[in-house]
């Protein structure tokens, strides 16, 4: 049986496994980052939407979180500081450069999480 306790206002996960007991240390919070394409046509045109999600120890959106998130995009120049509202954020992803691309998401509360992204050369 697994339980979340609130020790403190850290919060572990407790499994018991026959006469055991195990308990992991785990975040709060954490990101979830999905894309609706894994490919994109590079004609600058093509896009994928990148959508960030804030999400509590059980997997539900934390829904009043705002807080700054660093990104910055492998093989290019480009690192925003971008801040979030309401626990979401959605951006688009295009690019007339072909190659793969990791987009890196860092937040000073939360672990980082990153995607990858290939666009193909149309020609």
């Amino acid at each position: 049986m697994i339980k979340y306790e609130n020790l403190n206002g850290t919060i572990y996960r407790t499994e018991t496994i026959g006469p055991n007991t195990v308990s992991t240390l785990i975040n709060k919070m954490k990101m979830s980052v999905s894309k609706t394409k894994d490919n994109i046509k590079a004609d600058g045109i093509d896009e994928t939407i990148i959508t960030i999600k804030v999400l509590n120890y059980e997997d539900a959106l934390l829904d009043n979180y705002s807080g700054t998130l660093f990104v910055q995009i492998s093989n290019t120049d480009i690192k925003h500081e971008i801040f979030m509202v309401n626990g979401t954020l959605s951006f688009p992803f295009s690019s007339q450069k072909p190659g793969e691309f990791e987009i890196e998401l860092v937040s000073p509360s939360m672990p980082a999480e990153k995607i990858k992204i290939m666009v193909v050369d149309i020609k």
